[in-house]
């Protein structure tokens, strides 16, 4: 089946581990249809299909693929509706299509945290002419270094 709409909102990345101990990953998001009464239509992804909507932004106009499931549990119905693929068909202002290759302007910097020692022989600033060099070594002016 395919639904064409809006796309509103994605909630965040749902993780866990099933009873059989696999793990999952569940997201889902909403999309409005068009009309004279609009719906508000929610979709379920499954692991790596939860990159399915990871560039889209409220505003992208979209078709969704999905597979309709109910089932019943203490005597009431549920339905989950699976999404399989999406089209987007246009952008919001604020989004790049996905074709489009992402050129970072500035090169992309790893930082790594290294642990502070501190130094045996803090320095404490002088006033005046004073020299911290050797007594050996001959000093020509004032500067500490």
């Amino acid at each position: 089946m395919e639904l064409k709409g809006t796309f509103k909102k994605a909630t965040p990345i749902e993780t866990g581990v099933s009873k059989s101990g696999t793990e999952f990953k569940k997201q889902t998001f909403t999309i409005e249809t068009d009309g004279q009464y609009p719906k508000t239509v929610a979709f379920s992804l499954f692991g790596d299909r939860t990159d399915l909507i990871h560039r889209s932004q409220p505003g992208d106009v979209m078709t969704v693929r999905f597979d309709a499931e109910s089932r019943e549990y203490n005597g009431k119905f549920y339905t989950d509706l699976k999404c399989f693929g999406i089209t987007t068909e246009s952008f919001s202002q604020s989004t790049h299509p996905p074709s489009q290759p992402e050129t970072p302007s500035q090169p992309q910097i790893t930082y790594t945290r290294v642990p502070h020692t501190p130094d045996p022989t803090p320095f404490t600033p002088h006033m005046g002419a004073t020299s911290t060099a050797p007594e050996s070594t001959p000093v020509d002016d004032d500067l500490p270094f």
